[in-house]
């Protein structure tokens, strides 16, 4: 998509969660075709309190779950999810829910990338952080620290006692992103 694009022309990139990661790359490789970066309840490793023991478990599972498809183990039927239910759950049951919907060597390939990804010293791009105040980045040192690496960064908060940006207001979301296009 980005590689397509006219010259002089910019995108702003618009991701949640781990896409955050993704949109990165996208953004390391094409830094002058994106204007900016709207990234909604983002999750960064790094900033988790278990990180290292967090990114062997991560390689010894996502082995396991290729070598379960490798035994030709895995499910024949996703099923699929309610993320409105899971609202109501606590924030660590959400996994369990994501694996419902996903083969297990897919997820835990992706926890895997999650877990070893490590963000750049420093992010010039205009970025706008959407954050649910019982989400994964809710602790304000974790936002000082977006801050230091993104530094043209706007944090807002979002959506009264959610830790689901599926739940999250989609008019709320929209306003708070627009708001911040118009001064960008």
């Amino acid at each position: 998509m980005v590689d397509d694009m006219p010259a002089g022309e910019q995108v702003v990139l618009l991701c949640n969660c781990y896409g955050a990661q993704t949109a990165l790359r996208v953004m390391y490789h094409h830094e002058s075709k994106v204007a900016g970066l709207v990234v909604i309840e983002p999750f960064f490793w790094q900033f988790a309190t278990y990180q290292l023991w967090g990114v062997w478990m991560s390689a010894f599972v996502a082995w396991l779950a290729k070598y379960k498809k490798y035994l030709g183990l895995q499910r024949k039927k996703l099923g699929t999810v309610d993320y409105a239910y899971v609202e109501q759950q606590p924030l660590f049951i959400q996994p369990l829910f994501d694996l419902k919907h996903q083969r297990s060597e897919h997820y835990f390939a992706k926890i895997h990338d999650i877990a070893t990804f490590r963000l750049p010293l420093r992010v010039e791009t205009p970025t706008l952080f959407i954050f649910s105040p019982k989400g994964w980045m809710r602790d304000p040192a974790k936002h000082e620290k977006l801050k230091q690496i993104f530094v043209h960064s706007t944090l807002v908060e979002l959506g009264a006692d959610t830790h689901n940006i599926v739940t999250i207001s989609r008019l709320e979301i929209a306003k708070a992103i627009r708001e911040w296009l118009a001064r960008l």
